[in-house]
This record gives structure tokens, sequence and C-alpha cells, in this order.
């Protein structure tokens, strides 16, 4: 009688939504304890288009994107953190048997091949065109929407009401991206004529880098080179990793580091650092030091001395 045959592991990827560093770690050391045990093999990662990703129950925009992938073609799992009433919810701190009954389930409902997504994110094609000389602004298309996105303005203007169903669209659809020159001015007038709804650009481009990235660094960054933050992120919805974001900027406030450095600092893992770099890169708030920005007063004032004090960091 011939041997049932045994399936083979395949690899996969997870990632989590809106939590802190120490969520992520736990996460990480929570795999390493099924490592061996799983269905699949598994690889933590900052993808929103890994297999699986994990959100918290009371983030707005991690049901939002849930939604959104429900809605998609591409195969993935999502599972909820702190959903009491859910079979699947994945509690903080992260139980290893827990998590592997999960991804066992997930295992056994995705396609034997999914590969990840290829080509640039869209964080680098807007970084990429925001190098553009006489750049006014980018329209970008989703399906059959666009809108458009005023760097002089610090504004984006939509067809619709811009909510968390519309940044879970962008963040996670093909969006194609159009450069808009000062001088194109029948362009700008359709669209502006089309678009109404404006919203404060700087938190979606901040979205858009840290959703996007996928824990890698711009390419026109370097990872050793040091940098200055000349403006605080911007305002938002609270979540776990925006305690993480804050906390690296209380850290750069006023001084000059390079990422590998403030990942070292903050005990931030580097994939997060390298999103909240991005982020500070793409709002225009970060800047390679001079000799005459180094002495540039700090621009980021009281506010950054009271969350150093708050978060017992040295001065």
């Amino acid at each position: 009688m011939p041997l049932a045959s045994v399936r083979p592991a395949r690899h996969r990827r997870l990632s989590c939504v809106g939590f802190d560093a120490r969520a992520t770690a736990s996460m990480q050391a929570a795999l390493a304890l099924i490592a061996g045990r799983s269905l699949d093999h598994w690889e933590y990662v900052e993808d929103l288009g890994a297999d699986v990703v994990v959100y918290q129950a009371d983030s707005a925009l991690g049901r939002a994107l849930a939604r959104q992938a429900a809605a998609l073609p591409r195969p993935q799992a999502w599972f909820v953190s702190g959903a009491a009433d859910d079979s699947c919810d994945l509690p903080f701190p992260f139980a290893a048997v827990r998590l592997l009954r999960c991804l066992d389930h997930a295992s056994q409902r995705l396609p034997a091949d999914a590969p990840p997504r290829t080509g640039d994110s869209l964080c680098e094609r807007l970084d990429a065109l925001l190098q553009t000389p006489g750049l006014a602004g980018v329209e970008l298309s989703l399906g059959d929407c666009s809108g458009y996105l005023s760097f002089t303005q610090r504004r984006l203007f939509w067809p619709r009401p811009f909510g968390m169903d519309e940044l879970a669209g962008l963040l996670t659809g093909d969006v194609k991206l159009r450069p808009v020159g000062a001088g194109d001015r029948d362009l700008l007038r359709r669209l502006q004529a089309h678009c109404g709804n404006p919203v404060d650009s700087q938190a979606l481009l901040w979205r858009i880098a840290t959703a996007t990235s996928g824990g890698r660094l711009l390419s026109r960054l370097d990872p050793d080179r040091p940098y200055r933050l000349v403006g605080w992120p911007p305002e938002m919805e609270s979540t776990g990793s925006r305690s993480s974001e804050l906390h690296c900027a209380a850290l750069m406030a006023g001084k000059v580091l390079s990422p590998a450095h403030l990942a070292v600092a903050s005990g931030v893992p580097a994939a997060q650092v390298n999103g909240f770099i991005n982020a500070c890169a793409l709002c225009g708030l970060l800047e390679v030091p001079t000799e005459r920005s180094a002495a540039r007063p700090d621009k980021t004032g009281g506010l950054v001395r009271r969350l150093r004090a708050a978060l017992a960091l040295p001065g």
C-alpha cells in the first residue's frame, strides 16, 4: 500500500498593521517558537502584500484594509488582534500555540504559489516624481477614480469624500501616477474642477510611506548617512506603530542620526525605522545636514522637550 504523500512546506510571509515595536518583537519570537512545527515556513515582513496580515481590532485603518483585501483577487488571510468574539483572534502578547493554529488554518486555504508583488513600491515611485524639476503635483489614478495631489498646496483633491476606505484602496491597489507640471494648465483646471473634497496631503504621504515601503529604505537614501529632522510628523489616528514613530521623532529632534544608528538607539526594528525615515523624506521633513543647517534652531520647539521628559529620553 503506497504511503500518503507528504505536503511540501512552502515559504510564507506574515505582517502586522498598527502595532508598536514590542508587538513586532513578540510576533517574531512566537514565529521562532513554531519554526519546524507549522505546515509552512513563515517569515515576518513589513508588507501589506504578505500572505497573512494581523491588524488591531480598534484600528479604523486596519479594518478598512481588511475590507479592501477581501474585495481584491489577491489571495491573503487577515487575522484580527483584540476581538474576543473572533475564533482566530490573536491577542497581544502573541502566544505560539494560538499563532500556530491560525497560520496552519491559513496555509490550508492559501494557494500553493502566491508570489510577492514585484516592482517599485508606491512610496518609491512617488519619491522619484518628487525629484522632478517644476513639479506642481501628481495625478493619482485607481481604477476609474482619479485625484490630484498638490505639492504646492499640500492637499489631496479627490472626487468623493476621502475616508479610511479610500485610503486603504490607495495603499493596496494598483495606483497609477502622472506628473503634473506648473505649465499643464488645462490638466490642472480639469483635475481641480473634477476633484473637490481636499484633505491634508502630509498625513496621506506619511501613510503611503509607512505602509508601502516594504521595510526598505528609499533608493536615494543611505542607511549609514546622518540625517536631520526639520519638522514634526503630521497628526493622524493613534495606533501602536504611532508610538514607535513618535519615539523615533523624539530621538531625532535636534540631533543628526543615520537610519542604522536610529534603529539601535530606539530599539525599533530596522524595517519600521526605514518606513519612518521614508515618511519623513516624502513629507519634506528630512535633510542632509550642512554646517549652516546644523547651526539652525530646532523648529520642533518645546513639544519635543516635553516628549523627551515624558519618555525619559536623554536631552
